[in-house]
């Protein structure tokens, strides 16, 4: 609960509405995937894609966001618990998870390209270069899920991607079949650009391409309808196409 409430009505578990009427609902995501969830260095604050879109959506659907940064594996069970009220962190829609969360309409298209040091990376081509090889995943990641099913791989996990770099970096595993956008974006900075690292193509990787949407309680229809509602309002308006062109610059 933010101090600037002066009083304040406990709508459900996570959910509060101040005297002006202005709900607030607790958003969790994981902040060590830029460009989608960040910590920023000079503010504190948690900034990104994800961020401004689910801002974006709450002005449309009526409510506030109040962003929790926790590990990834803890957010659905932060969710279904009750101590957030949304998910949102470049969430991949899948069959399991649908059985325990709701997801909203998709918005991002999202697939996985390989991180590998430099002088491996022509040694990469199709996922069967990947097999018997230890990778390195994100902790409660999709892409965790992928790799353990290429055959003879042994999977370090991480709680942030950039670690999971630096253990490339280092040796420590031979590469990670992860998000692209998180790829390019941590090899256009500096550290990235001095890591040794490159992002591949990997053949046969596209057919875990995969859609990213925001996620809300299974009992909660009336707060689905309404993030959808707004999704499809800031997409209708212009909105999306903003936001979307200031973390990823302007679509191909």
């Amino acid at each position: 609960m933010k101090k600037i409430l002066i009083a304040t009505l406990i709508l459900s578990a996570g959910a509060v509405v101040n005297v002006a009427g202005a709900e607030i609902l607790q958003v969790g995501t994981e902040t060590s995937s830029p460009p989608l969830t960040y910590l920023d260095v000079n503010s504190g604050r948690q900034v990104g894609f994800d961020i401004d879109l689910i801002n974006a959506v709450g002005k449309k659907a009526g409510f506030q966001a109040d962003v929790r940064s926790m590990g990834f594996d803890a957010l659905i069970p932060a969710l279904r618990t009750g101590s957030i009220d949304i998910m949102i962190s470049g969430v991949a829609v899948t069959d399991k998870r649908k059985k325990v969360v709701n997801f909203s309409e998709p918005y991002l298209r999202n697939g996985y390209s390989f991180m590998v040091k430099t002088e491996n990376a022509a040694s990469v081509k199709t996922m069967k270069d990947l097999e018997n090889k230890t990778l390195c995943a994100q902790l409660g990641s999709e892409g965790a899920n992928v790799m353990r099913a290429i055959p003879g791989t042994t999977v370090k996990t991480f709680d942030a991607p950039a670690t999971a770099y630096i253990e490339i970096a280092s040796g420590g595993c031979f590469g990670m079949l992860y998000d692209r956008a998180f790829n390019a974006y941590y090899l256009s900075k500096e550290k990235g650009k001095a890591s040794g690292l490159v992002q591949v193509e990997v053949q046969g990787a596209d057919k875990h391409d995969y859609d990213v949407a925001i996620a809300v309680r299974k009992e909660d229809k009336k707060l689905l309808t309404r993030i959808n509602n707004g999704l499809a309002q800031i997409k209708a308006n212009g909105t999306y196409r903003q936001i979307y062109e200031k973390w990823f610059g302007k679509a191909k």
